[in-house]
């Protein structure tokens, strides 16, 4: 009976790798403080030629991989961004920051663009998004335009490959700043608020959010491997210090004003 089991898991266990790993040459490698690609071509939604530079001016900006006719990992990823953005309402697109959707595949042009953009940014209830807010792009077909997305995707350590007519892509977004430096990246297809909204704090350099976030941020480490925050002992314990701290202050100040205002009515 043992051995009966015991061939069965030496046979399982390499179906179950294969069907746990990425294909390969399928990952996001991680590209921290380098700088993206900035001045290469592509087209927008009213098929003008656009550059990421361009587009990159004096905020956050969150690039978004994908192809439009992707039939679930692109739309679950959207969808995700869509239900963070709207359970972080203090933080405001086109405001704060902006988003750009850069499509991967040939055989998506501007017409394809425009329609996924509009049907996203009007899906909205507690934002209101421009064109300019969430922005959608395609591949520049002229010749020295075509690998443009591949160079400024594998600039930003995002590596997809073509599968027959579709591809095999990460699920991530990646967060650069004004500048276009690659500051954060978050995996998956959900994104807690939390994450999102420390990952625009850090991109902003501090100039987004409140001194509260500050101190919140504090408590919280950037995990690099798994793309979002992870709780930090340190920040915890020296938070408790300096409230704890506060507190003794008050109660000194608090004990040295009434024994004044008794010393006071006793005169």
């Amino acid at each position: 009976m043992r051995l009966i089991i015991l061939l069965f898991f030496i046979n399982i266990l390499p179906l179950l790798a294969e069907t746990s790993r990425n294909p390969e040459g399928v990952f996001v490698e991680q590209k921290l403080g380098q700088k993206a690609q900035l001045d290469l071509v592509f087209l927008n939604e009213q098929g003008n030629k656009v550059t990421i530079r361009e587009l990159v001016q004096d905020k956050v900006v969150i690039i978004a991989p994908s192809y439009y006719e992707c039939p679930r990992l692109c739309t679950l990823v959207y969808n995700g961004l869509r239900k963070v953005i709207e359970n972080t309402k203090d933080i405001i697109p086109g405001k704060d920051y902006k988003i750009i959707s850069l499509s991967f595949s040939p055989e998506d042009d501007y017409k394809k663009a425009h329609k996924k953009g509009e049907a996203y940014r009007n899906s909205f209830k507690n934002h209101i998004f421009n064109q300019e807010d969430w922005i959608f792009l395609v591949i520049d077909p002229f010749p020295e335009n075509q690998n443009n997305a591949k160079i400024l995707l594998e600039s930003l350590g995002y590596h997809y490959k073509q599968d027959g007519k579709d591809f095999s892509h990460p699920a991530s977004i990646i967060f650069l700043t004004k500048e276009g430096i690659i500051s954060k990246y978050l995996y998956g297809i959900e994104f807690l608020p939390r994450d999102f909204r420390f990952a625009i704090i850090e991109a902003s350099e501090g100039k987004v959010g409140t001194p509260i976030d500050t101190i919140i941020m504090s408590c919280f480490r950037y995990d690099s491997i798994q793309g979002k925050y992870a709780p930090f002992a340190w920040g915890f314990i020296r938070l408790g210090g300096i409230l704890i701290l506060v507190f003794i202050l008050g109660m000194i100040t608090i004990l040295i004003f009434f024994d004044k205002k008794f010393k006071i009515h006793k005169i």
